[in-house]
């Protein structure tokens, strides 16, 4: 009987103790699900505040860079656009858009910093971004992506663009200036609109621009045949000259403090 006794407390503090131990699991599992449950409230709440923060920080910049092109737009030919060598500044447009699918499509090394429309005048700047293997090298693809501009203006735009201004700029030892420039209107515009573009030289276009200037450090490259091409002038072409065009060329030049 003593024995049966025994047995039966053994057996209630057994199921007491499978009990509790059953109660300790279940209340720190639940612990655990409200501690992740609380993890992820927290997380989420961080996401969504870092998600805010960020687009709060684009529609600044977004502002601040509308605010810039409106500027811009303003006067194209100002210096502070023309001497500019990091910020971007485009105006996007039906022009800027097909111009830079079309420049992406090509795989040109060029990068564009300033597309400006102004009076169906499209302004054009192109950084010295990639260490150019020579000077050929360098006109070759500032040709090609001037053959791409005269294209899209001719061909997509609805007489949106009737000129264009392209520059490409050239790094120097102490800062910045355009390296070729051109200017392009009327049947200069027209008559090399289409041009295939894996077959445009500087040589074979440039010389046919309503106007061009290379700079004193591009032109001191060129040998005498390389001159010939150019009739022996750093700046000409096939109409007048032109004032505007030669102070946007000449507002091009920034040196480092």
């Amino acid at each position: 009987m003593r024995k049966h006794g025994k047995r039966i407390v053994i057996s209630i503090s057994a199921l007491v103790l499978v009990i509790a131990i059953l109660a300790f699991t279940s209340l720190a599992i639940k612990h655990q699900n409200d501690v992740k449950h609380q993890n992820q409230i927290t997380a989420e709440a961080k996401k969504k505040s870092s998600i805010k923060v960020k687009k709060e920080k684009q529609e600044k910049q977004k502002k601040q860079e509308d605010r810039a092109i409106s500027e811009a737009v303003k006067d194209p030919d100002a210096s502070s656009i023309a001497t500019s060598t990091s910020k971007q500044t485009i105006q996007k447009n039906n022009f800027s858009n097909i111009f830079i699918k079309q420049l992406t499509s090509e795989k040109l090394p060029v990068k564009v910093q300033t597309i400006l429309i102004k009076d169906q005048t499209a302004t054009i700047i192109l950084q010295d971004n990639i260490k150019q293997k020579d000077i050929k090298t360098y006109l070759d693809n500032y040709a090609k992506t001037v053959a791409i501009a005269l294209q899209v203006a001719d061909q997509n735009s609805d007489n949106e663009i009737t000129t264009i201004k392209i520059a490409r700029q050239i790094s120097l030892k102490n800062g910045s200036q355009f390296g070729i420039a051109t200017l392009w209107d009327g049947d200069q515009l027209k008559n090399n609109s289409n041009l295939k573009v894996e077959d445009t030289t500087a040589d074979n276009l440039i010389p046919n621009a309503s106007r061009y200037e290379f700079s004193g450090s591009i032109w001191s490259n060129f040998d005498q045949k390389q001159k010939n091409v150019y009739t022996n002038h750093i700046t000409s072409g096939k109409a007048e000259d032109n004032n505007e065009f030669n102070t946007w060329f000449d507002n091009s030049t920034h040196k480092q403090d």
